[in-house]
Order: structure tokens, then sequence, then C-alpha cells
């Protein structure tokens, strides 16, 4: 099982603003009130870390999903206005 390790992974100046738990990939970002005060927000950061509870369930789904490559398919109905008294038209869409 992989270890809870805190990481901060982008900072805006010298002030860290989004961290995570690289277990679980769970984010925390800094409040702005602390935006122009380093030690604070990365203390906050530390403590938010700290205190979460990694859910074992995530975890391993987490880091597989985080290297897969989707590719969404959707089916949706549309009615245009010019067609009035025809049958619904289906239009698939494809991203990826």
């Amino acid at each position: 099982m992989l270890e809870r390790r805190f990481s901060i992974i982008k900072y805006m100046g010298k002030t860290p603003y989004l961290a995570t738990c690289e277990r679980c990939h769970l984010k925390f970002f800094t409040p702005t009130a602390l935006s122009r005060k380093p030690v604070e927000a990365e203390q906050n950061l530390r403590n938010r870390f700290e205190i979460h509870k990694c859910r074992p369930d995530d975890v391993g789904e987490v880091a597989t999903l985080q290297h897969a490559h989707f590719r969404v398919c959707a089916t949706v109905k549309i009615k245009r206005p010019e067609q009035s008294g025809q049958a619904d038209q289906q239009l698939t869409t494809v991203t990826g």
C-alpha cells in the first residue's frame, strides 16, 4: 500500500497555493487570505493534509485513472426548429 506523502505542486510567487496527497491525490488549496503569507500558507496546507483521511477504495482507482487516456462518446437527442413535425435526430459527439 502506498504511503501518504505531502507534496506542494504549485506556487504563486513564493507562496505555496496547491498541494496534494500523493497517495489519494486529494488537492489542497491556499485560502486567499494567506496568499501573501508563505509560512502561514504552507502550515495551513500541511495541517489540512494531516487531518484528511485517504479513502482506501480511491487509492488504486485514482492512481490508475490518472494515467489512463479517456475517450468520451455521448449520444444526444436534438430537435431543430426548422424540422418541426419530424422525428428527433440523434447527434453523436466524440472527444478524446
